[in-house]
């Protein structure tokens, strides 16, 4: 019993920190707002994104593709759910020889 209440609770807390801290659309949100809405990205609906560790700090990492007329290349930007603000970005590029 003592075990059942136990599982139940450590669910409960789970799960309310995921609702709390780990917001996918609102980490979207945030995401593409510190990109600018960069008009180049192409998977904005649907990024690459996992949680992590980065720089010593949980994030929640984000990897937008893009396209541009220097090529193709992605955009990776960190999010630190706790203080919810992006704190890192790096830009990617791969020149695939477009005029």
């Amino acid at each position: 019993m003592i075990l059942a209440l136990a599982l139940v609770l450590a669910l409960a807390g789970y799960s309310l920190f995921f609702r709390t801290y780990l917001d996918a659309d609102r980490y979207l949100a945030m995401a593409l707002a510190a990109t600018g809405n960069d008009p180049t990205i192409i998977n904005a609906d649907e990024p690459d994104f996992q949680v992590g560790l980065h720089k010593g700090r949980l994030t929640i990492h984000f990897v937008f593709q893009t396209v541009a007329r220097e090529g193709i290349g992605s955009i990776s930007l960190y999010i630190d759910p706790l203080r919810k603000t992006y704190f890192d970005v790096e830009h990617h590029a791969t020149y695939t020889g477009l005029p």
